[in-house]
């Protein structure tokens, strides 16, 4: 396997961009995804209209003070009282034009909330306009597993062909397949693979909706399976940790970070 390996700043919510590229770079990691979100994460990047040039410097500096780079950023919208579908495609776009300033190939997303007919028709048409802008940067849109629609690498599948765009792939995550879709990683991935352009490894309880997402290698997910089926996958990889349900200090993210770093370490991942 031939991947850059990182971690997700998305189990830093409650604290500050300062605390995540601390954690995260002496847990071990090089590489960071960060997180945009309307009305969330406060801390961490701002909706992507509030996004100054003046911001991205201070991402840039930042990392680079503690040996870290940047790789991915994800625009996280479903759930979120503060998204506006009316405004996805110009908040879509301001956020392409930020990851070039920040050298990136790759945003992630979810496809929000698709519950009836009117939201599957708003979500297919603004998925091929992104795609197309994205397309003309020369980057790629991955779309997440996540929530009760987009919730397994199979039905993730249904809906890239349906978009049918080059620039629009999937991002794997190992531990949401069984929150939302109740299916096990270690057979759905098989799935995904042809259309797989980036991955967040997270592990599970392995309980349907229950919300228990450890440091790797505490859960049930079988990781060296996962491995040998990704063995010539070559996209960007993010580690995940999230117990959104629990207390959640800065001392516990940052050791489940470590933890997660030396299991992989430990499986002879290369990071």
């Amino acid at each position: 396997m031939n991947s850059k390996v990182g971690a997700f700043v998305n189990g830093y919510v409650n604290f500050n961009i300062e605390d995540a590229v601390e954690g995260i770079s002496k847990a071990g990691f090089k590489y960071i995804e960060l997180l945009s979100t309307p009305g969330l994460a406060k801390g961490l990047l701002q909706d992507p209209e509030e996004i100054t040039a003046m911001d991205v410097n201070k991402y840039l500096e930042l990392c680079k003070s503690k040996g870290i780079k940047i790789f991915g950023l994800y625009y996280y919208k479903g759930g979120s009282k503060f998204f506006v579908k009316e405004k996805v495609i110009e908040k879509f776009n301001k956020l392409i034009d930020i990851a070039g300033l920040l050298d990136l190939k790759f945003i992630i997303t979810d496809t929000d909330e698709v519950r009836t007919s009117e939201d599957e028709k708003s979500f297919y048409y603004y998925a091929k306009v992104i795609s197309d802008y994205a397309g003309s940067k020369d980057m790629k849109i991955c779309l997440d597993i996540h929530g009760d629609w987009c919730n397994s690498g199979k039905k993730a599948v249904e809906i890239i062909r349906k978009v049918g765009h080059s620039s629009l792939g999937i991002n794997y995550c190992t531990g949401n397949v069984i929150y939302y879709g109740n299916v096990r990683p270690e057979e759905d991935i098989k799935h995904a693979l042809p259309y797989m352009f980036r991955m967040h490894i997270k592990d599970s309880c392995g309980v349907y909706k229950e919300y228990n997402f450890p440091a790797l290698g505490e859960g049930d997910i079988n990781f060296k399976e996962i491995y040998n089926l990704i063995e010539d996958f070559s996209g960007p990889i993010s580690v995940e940790v999230d117990f959104a349900n629990k207390v959640r200090t800065l001392k516990g993210i940052n050791e489940a970070f470590k933890r997660s770093y030396s299991f992989l370490k430990d499986m002879g991942i290369s990071i």
